[in-house]
């Protein structure tokens, strides 16, 4: 089993299930993704179907470590898709609400037309425990491996830059989860992950803010049994303190897996002062 696995175990049934944020997740606060994933294994569990299509998350309250309640909800289901919605509670306070969808494989158009941007071989390039030295500013980024292609971190940058990030990333573990939903989640959790990087590289030196994620949609493309992915993630536009943020995941074959779009909210960093 994979620590994503064991960490975003359900119990229950019939779409009521509980769960525990674990702190090891974290980041300014549980991490987006994290959640995510554990809300879309709610929802493979509720579902007719074995494959996630999309799912949407609206992040309403910020939630602390600890036990929550999800509850998944048919909406409508047809021969090859169901929609279904879903909530996570703390302590009778919403934390997410959204909609995903699942389905299962039909005839229809095939291309990809995204191709994996040309880089560097993952095996050319320093992992970001090596560049920092093995020191990692929160256990969260612990999980997986990260080899920038940018041979830094976003916060050893001297001058500011495009507002992306582009990595290696593979998670930690030596399993891949076998279920599909379980699998998938590793997606959501990059996806939500790299867009504050990716947005701080334009912005060098100013660490008055944090952005956490107001929304998050992932389109599953593929499924993917292996371990290395590709990720990029832009920023093309911020403005009055919100920020547009775009992501990408590829197969280390070249294979288009997952996308999504989010939109961050600027805020006061806690405890920063013109002096750190």
């Amino acid at each position: 089993m994979s620590r994503l696995e064991e960490d975003t175990r359900l119990t229950g049934r019939n779409g009521r299930y509980k769960s525990t944020l674990h702190e090891d997740w974290q980041i300014w606060f549980p991490n987006g993704g994290y959640m995510g994933a554990m809300l879309l294994r709610a929802v493979g569990e509720m579902s007719a179907f074995d494959r996630p299509v999309s799912q949407t998350c609206y992040f309403l309250s910020v939630p602390k470590i600890g036990a929550v309640d999800i509850r998944v909800e048919s909406l409508r289901k047809t021969r090859n898709a169901e929609a279904l919605s879903f909530v996570m509670i703390q302590e009778e306070k919403t934390i997410i609400h959204g909609v995903a969808w699942t389905g299962r494989p039909v005839e229809g158009y095939a291309h990809d037309d995204v191709p994996m941007p040309d880089v560097s071989s993952k095996k050319t390039l320093k992992s970001t425990r090596d560049i920092v030295k093995g020191h990692a500013p929160q256990e969260f980024w612990n999980h997986f491996e990260q080899r920038p292609l940018s041979g830094d971190v976003h916060w050893q940058q001297t001058e500011s830059s495009a507002a992306m990030q582009q990595d290696w990333l593979a998670f930690r573990s030596d399993e891949v989860d076998q279920d599909p939903y379980v699998n998938a989640g590793r997606f959501v959790v990059l996806l939500d992950s790299f867009g504050w990087p990716a947005a701080a590289r334009a912005h060098s030196g100013d660490g008055r803010f944090i952005a956490p994620t107001l929304s998050l949609t992932v389109d599953f493309h593929r499924e993917y049994a292996g371990h290395w992915m590709l990720s990029e993630a832009t920023s093309p536009i911020a403005e009055s303190g919100y920020m547009q943020v775009r992501s990408r995941i590829w197969a280390e074959g070249g294979q288009t897996l997952a996308s999504a779009q989010a939109t961050l909210m600027c805020r006061p960093r806690p405890g920063f002062s013109e002096s750190n």
